[in-house]
């Protein structure tokens, strides 16, 4: 029912996609029968059209977090298609074929690609696994198993016996990462030889960030930087001058949808939340007016978790 940002650009005439993970419409945690495996049920369970949001083009899934074992659908076709490999290399080829075969030449188009990994379960490509699975691992000072007593370069452990297991999670977070930073890399050649980099802006952005061992902590779910500081990285070939520009204000996910309509000359919606952050990637504007923005979290898991924080 709510008015999403795929309704504001098919207004415009833009061309609507959305590939991957939509975790939007409720499938998994609590709807699953006893005996039944929730993350299979709600990857093989169809979204229904009009709960996708008025995306003309969809090749979504609600969840899955089985990164080799991923279903997709297409529009209102209830048929699970099994993506037949690594979840984040088949999206990007996914993506890649659209903009090669089937995207309309005359009209502008707008595509969210949505993927789990870095995410619970942890695993990549046996390739990136392997890579990192010998690397040695720099921590930083905040973490777990670091002693914060000074000493000249050695880090004393409390658990030993533990560690080995939490510099595993990195790894294998790292070596999600790097797969990740590859596929990028694949999208924006794909860009490239389709003659599409130089009229086409590019965002990178997530969700939440991971402890990672930080504070004696792991996973999101927390008010600390390693969790709330997530990337929101813009590249806009109208601004060549702009590249590698670094923008210290702290921004929100509020801030996504009239940010969009600034960027692809949509009008402005004023009874919308956010900030239209187009005028501080031009370099227009040096800072935000607003002091900061407010964090919360409710959650319930092992018993109710509460926090505010302002940043």
């Amino acid at each position: 029912a709510e008015r999403t940002l795929a309704d504001a650009l098919n207004e415009n005439d833009y061309e609507t996609v959305y590939i991957g993970k939509w975790h939007l419409y409720g499938i998994g945690f609590s709807t699953a029968p006893p005996g039944v495996d929730m993350w299979r049920m709600a990857n093989r369970t169809p979204v229904p059209r009009q709960h996708q949001g008025r995306w003309q083009n969809w090749f979504g899934f609600e969840l899955s977090n089985r990164h080799f074992d991923t279903c997709y659908f297409v529009d209102d076709d209830p048929t699970p298609r099994p993506l037949g490999e690594y979840q984040t290399d088949g999206l990007t080829n996914l993506t890649m074929d659209y903009l090669q075969r089937h995207r309309p030449g005359d009209r502008p188009f707008f595509c969210i690609l949505s993927v789990e990994p870095p995410h619970n379960n942890l695993e990549a490509p046996a390739a990136y696994e392997d890579k990192w699975r010998q690397r040695d691992i720099v921590t930083p000072p905040n973490f777990l198993f670091d002693d914060p007593t000074p000493g000249p370069g050695r880090r004393v452990t409390t658990e030993p016996d533990q560690l080995e297991n939490h510099l595993k999670y990195v790894r294998l977070q790292y070596a999600m990462i790097e797969n990740l930073d590859d596929n990028v890399g694949r999208l924006l050649q794909c860009l490239h030889d389709t003659g599409l980099d130089e009229d086409t802006i590019v965002v990178f952005l997530s969700d939440h960030g991971d402890m990672g061992g930080a504070h004696r902590l792991f996973k999101k779910h927390q008010p600390f930087e390693e969790s709330v500081g997530i990337p929101f990285i813009t590249r806009d070939p109208r601004m060549p001058d702009r590249a590698g520009s670094v923008l210290d204000d702290p921004v929100q996910v509020e801030d996504l949808y009239p940010t969009f309509l600034g960027m692809t000359g949509c009008r402005a919606e004023l009874d919308k939340p956010g900030v239209d952050l187009c005028p501080l990637i031009r370099g227009e504007q040096k800072r935000l007016s607003r002091e900061g923005i407010l964090l919360g979290q409710v959650r319930q898991s092992r018993g109710w978790e509460m926090w505010r924080a302002f940043r």
